[in-house]
């Protein structure tokens, strides 16, 4: 599978547990996936490429199963960020 237009296709790296400041209730705790690897872009994709790493919003954000693994495509604009693991800590 590929993705069309401004679409970055990627692999699930991290899962959140997201719950409500409130008052946390098993039907209010979720799991959210914010973060990916980049398998593949669309063709109008420039700020991205293939094996960047990337933290997104879910809010647009599709998720299939493809071969057993966890895949999600998204809107370009829809990347908060890309990771880059040479920066150093401090």
């Amino acid at each position: 599978m590929e993705p069309l237009f401004d679409r970055v296709k990627f692999t699930v790296l991290s899962r959140k547990d997201v719950k409500s400041e409130i008052l946390h209730t098993e039907f209010n705790a979720k799991e959210v996936w914010d973060e990916g690897l980049v398998t593949s872009i669309g063709p109008e994709v420039n700020d991205v490429k293939v094996g960047d790493r990337i933290k997104f919003t879910i809010k647009k954000a599709n998720f299939i199963k493809e071969n057993d693994i966890d895949v999600g495509i998204v809107p370009v604009d829809d990347i908060l960020l890309i990771i880059h693991e040479d920066v150093q800590k401090g």
